[in-house]
């Protein structure tokens, strides 16, 4: 079962393997710029957006000797990271924009003779306007 894309990266549960997200953040900031009075309070005026910031935590494990290695799918995420390219982001049912990724950030869960067996990886994502 498909549970969302980022660019060609698939979230998946499947009887071969699991690589889904397990947390989803999304960060939004708003811009205001400070005006000086010669009395009273500063005034404030709203300027508009930043950019939002999304992360997720992914788990990637297989569930038969069969599945893609751990090692290809974290390969394939660094290839999305290297290219720079904006992306689509599909989560379930709902398509949350245009993002590139910003950074990943690996911890190899489970080795056995030096193959990583479990990763749980971390993407940092910006929106992408």
């Amino acid at each position: 079962m498909y549970q969302g894309i980022i660019g060609t990266f698939f979230f998946t549960v499947t009887d071969v393997e699991v690589a889904t997200f397990r947390e989803l953040r999304r960060q939004r900031e708003i811009q205001f710029s400070e005006y000086k009075c010669l009395s009273g309070l500063p005034k404030l005026h709203h300027t508009g957006r930043n950019l939002d910031g999304l992360s997720l935590t992914v788990q990637i494990f297989p569930l038969t000797p069969l599945a893609l290695t751990v090692d290809k799918r974290l390969d394939s995420l660094l290839e999305l990271a290297e290219l720079g390219d904006e992306m689509p982001l599909v989560l379930g049912l709902t398509y949350y924009g245009l993002y590139v990724l910003r950074s990943i950030d690996v911890q190899h869960r489970i080795f056995h003779n030096g193959v990583t067996m479990s990763a749980e990886v971390s993407l940092n994502l910006t929106e992408y306007n």
